[in-house]
């Protein structure tokens, strides 16, 4: 099942991705807190608030924020690239995610 990108059903499924695999994870070396803002979506009324933290070694992405991010990355959603210059396991527009 496709989900549109950065949707709730999108997150929800990438996080139930990544639980369903997190044993067979390899531990991430290096640590990043970073905030990312995503605007002008075409399909949300406000700018869209993510977070991605690996300072445990593992993978923690989300909606919203973290406090004392290392790096804020600020981005328009047309910048975030088509169905084709997206990873295989991507489809739709401006992306999707499958299993």
């Amino acid at each position: 099942m496709a989900h549109d990108f950065l949707s709730d059903s999108w997150f929800d499924a990438v996080k139930e991705l990544r639980d369903k695999y997190a044993d067979d994870a390899p531990k991430i070396p290096y640590s990043i807190r970073m905030n990312q803002v995503i605007t002008a979506a075409p399909f949300a009324d406000n700018d869209i608030k993510i977070f991605m933290d690996t300072s445990d070694g593992t993978m923690v992405m989300d909606k919203g924020e973290l406090e004392n991010p290392e790096l804020t990355l600020t981005t328009d959603c047309s910048q975030l690239g088509t169905r084709d210059s997206l990873p295989v396991g991507w489809d739709g527009l401006p992306g999707a995610v499958n299993e």
